[in-house]
């Protein structure tokens, strides 16, 4: 795919479907002569949460509404939205309006794949009705609704571009993964990243898809408490974690919102730890500082916080060890810490929820950053954010970037790139084409029939038998005949006929044997794609595993790829999708395929297959003895799986750090990161061809024993399975290689995009680096980089040929269903609060091949890791 050929196709798709967007006013007549609702005020305050919009997805809209009717009224709203199809999807939502009250709702919808530029001027219909019992009886009106209008006008965000959302007003240091140096992009860093803000409770969405558009929530303000959360604002934000968001609590230093230890306070109780933590008072900012910056200095050298820290023996209900504060270390143990001395304390804590985490930070980090008491601000991506973020990337600032490039060491070339997730990649695998080829050619078959017995071949029969006379008895007869015939088979042909392709993403967290007493329950995750073969016409339903708790809340959506031009028919049909639904849509049928995005989350039943477990206990040991240091792994896995997992890959995140991120300084240069774009922890990659069910998987076979010291060996895993053949293609096809990445590939890359390599960014030799910028477009939700901040084990494979773990039904009637399913399991290995402790600036550090003094040390144990370049623990 060449690059003028890749833009021609987006300008198409985004021109046609501004075109349907502008068709679709125009075509509820009816609701046009009334502009604006007489008797409903409708105030837009937000075109997107946190003041954040983005194409192809979920679209939060938050509304005033105020009622001048005389009486209290059940009103629906309607959010009139074109799907993949161009047809009409009304998403409504049920409220109830007393005369003169103001009332804020929020109202979801899907947006089509618009390119940024469309995506800012577009008008959507909210349409209003009364009901009564709940149907409607009278039509209230419609307002046009776009972004420009919004009380808070949104930011728009390109395809490629994240966004993180942060509680408060403040930016909090992370404005640095946004401050772009040329040509649009981040030199360091694969994506440019937007902050949205909720600036008061009121702005919470109040449904977890509101939050889709964001990779972190970080809650670092301490005016806003959660206690002031409604029940449906604090179920959503819990939801989201749960179904695999990041959320990132920073304790304020005055106040005590949170209330961690205290029961029944606020919605967030029963998931943070049972025990209070110990706040210490007058901590000196210098202290905590190697955790927050790679520079020593301050504006204020006095200045001091507040400290929360934790005592790992009384966490509980799934709480580890994440981040502690730098330790000296004496000769190869760590120097005993004296009682008042905060060395080696416990500082932030982290727990899984579902297949999300919240991480909670014992530093007030909104209160430091807004002294500004260094430039850019507190805290550092480099140095503290990404781990909390499950990010890869170095953060210069725009003066840092300035002195590279007047120094000549910045990458002047834009190097090469590709996207992932554009549907290019996806419709291949789910297309039923030859299905719904049949099926239309089946229907003009019968109309051609229908025609030439009712038309011309009838009347030349009657003509030859002199029955001219006939002609309508034997039109109508034919017609009668036609219509029961059809009336009869089609709607049994349809439920026997159908048929599902799909291309999914099926997630298993295994809870960790200490934690499996929590009573939360421990669901499977699909997110995916899936092509159904309706052969009927008319209005069909499809439901998402319909027996699935309601509370779940499983979402169908219309789906088209990013990328790609929308297709409609001659006919524009209408059919709702309301807010709590939205799992089973009653849909027009053509006697064609309808493709679907699904998100979901149940319980996989045993005689579908079963994930991989253990059938020995896996644990992990250093054996300090050898020289080097080496760790392995030792246990063995089975599976019971639906068939042979192929490409199988095992990834094992070890419980050591690599190195803090430090700085060379030299004269008259500029400063220049030591471990540029390194990962978090150390770790080991495999590959197996196959995995049959019920073969045992040896561990210590498939990861071999490797030295401590081996920085680079995942890192290098990683460039060589990734980026070795995209660097070959680039390279054939002038530096633009969209589209060509293998997608099985590609879902591996989206799974660990967080941790992919970012571009190189310092001119080191040769004189032309190879530079590569990864570009996400879609497939967000299937990121797992917040995994590979802490110990543990995550294999994945892929299922040919496999039917759905869940029930898609058609009318009632569950579907057939093939198709290709990519398994990922992560199991959660011991963290001890050891390994979370890094050297103290100007310590002495350990050697290579150094050790705590206990031969064969256990990670469950905690034993230390040590090498040349003494790596934090972690």
């Amino acid at each position: 795919m060449t690059a003028p050929r890749h833009l021609l196709d987006r300008l198409v798709a985004t021109a046609a479907l501004v075109v349907a967007l502008l068709a679709a006013l125009a075509t509820a007549a009816d609701a046009r002569a009334a502009e604006r609702p007489a008797d409903i005020e409708v105030k837009l305050l937000r075109f997107g949460t946190g003041d954040i919009l983005r194409g192809g997805g979920v679209v939060a809209l938050q509304l005033e509404l105020r009622s001048s009717l005389d009486r209290v009224a059940e009103v629906e709203l309607a959010l009139e939205l074109p799907n993949a199809d161009l047809d009409i999807v009304e998403h409504g939502r049920t409220v109830v309006l007393n005369p003169g009250q103001a009332q804020r709702r929020w109202i979801y919808g899907d947006l089509p794949p618009l390119d940024q530029g469309a995506l800012g001027g577009v008008l959507v219909d909210l349409r209003l009705y009364e009901l009564e019992g709940g149907e409607r009886v009278r039509d209230l009106g419609t307002v046009r609704l776009s972004p420009t209008i919004a009380e808070n006008p949104p930011k728009v965000l390109g395809a490629a571009e994240d966004a993180f959302l942060l509680v408060g007003p403040r930016a909090a240091g992370l404005d640095i993964y946004s401050q772009v140096a040329s040509g649009g992009d981040i030199p360091a860093m694969n994506p440019t990243t937007v902050l949205g803000n909720l600036r008061d409770v009121d702005s919470f969405p109040d449904r977890w898809e509101g939050y889709e558009t964001f990779d972190t929530v970080v809650w670092a303000n301490g005016s806003i408490a959660p206690s002031r959360l409604s029940e449906e604002a604090a179920r959503a934000l819990r939801q989201w974690v749960e179904r695999g968001g990041n959320l990132v609590i920073a304790l304020p230093a005055a106040g005590d919102p949170w209330s961690v230890g205290v029961a029944d306070r606020h919605a967030f109780s029963a998931i943070l730890p049972s025990q209070a933590p110990e706040r210490i008072d007058d901590v000196p900012v210098a202290d905590i500082l190697p955790l927050l910056s790679l520079d020593a200095s301050l504006r204020d050298p006095k200045a001091r916080t507040r400290l929360v820290v934790f005592d790992q023996a009384a966490l509980d209900r799934g709480w580890r060890p994440f981040l502690s504060m730098p330790a000296r270390r004496v000769g190869v143990g760590l120097a005993p810490i004296p009682a008042d001395s905060i060395d080696g304390r416990v500082v932030a804590i982290r727990r899984a929820y579902g297949f999300g985490h919240v991480t909670v930070v014992g530093i007030d980090i909104e209160e430091i950053a807004a002294r500004g008491l260094q430039t850019p601000a507190l805290p550092q991506g480099d140095a503290f954010w990404n781990r909390l973020l499950g990010r890869r990337a170095d953060t210069p600032s725009g003066a840092e970037y300035q002195a590279l490039a007047d120094g000549g060491r910045l990458t002047a070339a834009r190097g090469y790139s590709t996207d992932l997730g554009e549907g290019d990649m996806i419709a291949p695998q789910i297309g039923l084409s030859g299905e719904a080829a049949l099926g239309v050619l089946a229907a003009v078959a019968v109309f051609g029939l229908y025609w030439l017995l009712a038309g011309p071949l009838g009347f030349a029969i009657l003509k030859a038998m002199k029955r001219e006379r006939w002609a309508w008895v034997v039109y109508v007869l034919v017609a009668a005949v036609f219509s029961a015939v059809i009336l009869a088979v089609a709607r049994p042909l349809a439920a026997s006929n159908a048929r599902i392709r799909h291309l999914l993403v099926l997630d298993a967290i295994e809870r960790p044997k200490v934690d499996r007493t929590l009573a939360e329950p421990e669901w499977r995750r699909a997110n995916g794609w899936f092509s159904i073969y309706a052969p009927g016409y008319g209005q069909v339903e499809v439901a998402l595993d319909p027996g699935a708790p309601k509370e779940l809340r499983n979402r169908l959506r219309s789906w088209r790829g990013v990328g790609t031009a929308p297709q409609g028919y001659p006919g524009v049909e209408r059919y709702r999708m309301p807010v709590d639904a939205a799992g089973t849509l009653t849909v027009p049928a053509r006697a064609t395929s309808i493709d679907f995005e699904a998100d979901w989350l149940g319980a996989v039943d045993l005689s579908w297959g079963r994930f991989p477990y253990e059938e020995r206990p896996v644990s992990v040991r250093v054996d300090g003895t050898r020289s080097p240091a080496t760790l392995s792994v030792s246990g063995t896995l089975v599976h019971a799986l639906p068939g042979e997992l192929r490409n199988v890959l095992l990834v094992h995140i070890w419980p050591v750090r690599n190195p803090a991120q430090s700085v060379i300084r030299e004269k008259d240069k500029p400063p220049v990161r030591r471990f540029p774009g390194q990962l978090p922890n150390r770790g080991q990659m495999t590959s197996l061809a196959s995995w049959a069910p019920g073969t045992p998987l040896d561990l210590s076979g498939a990861l071999p024993a490797q030295p401590v010291s081996n920085r680079a060996a995942l890192a290098q895993a990683m460039r060589e399975r990734y980026y070795a053949n995209l660097y070959r293609e680039a390279s054939q096809f002038a530096g633009f290689v969209e589209g060509r990445v293998d997608p099985r590939r590609a879902l591996e890359m989206l799974s660990f995009y967080g941790m992919l390599e970012p571009p190189a960014y310092l001119q080191n030799p040769p004189a032309d680096p190879e530079v590569f910028r990864v570009r996400r477009v879609d497939a967000r939700d299937l990121d797992l980089s917040d995994w590979w901040t802490e110990p543990c084990l995550i294999v994945m494979g892929t299922l040919d040929a496999a039917t759905l773990p869940f029930p898609v039904t058609l009318d009632g009637n569950e579907v057939a269903s093939e198709g290709t399913i990519l398994v990922r399991w992560v199991l959660p290995l011991p963290a001890d609060a050891q390994w979370t402790v890094p050297d103290k600036p100007g310590a002495d550090t350990t050697t290579e091949g150094a050790a705590d003094g206990r031969p064969g040390a256990d990670a469950e144990a905690g034993g230390d890791a040590v090498n040349e370049e003494a790596p934090d623990a972690g």
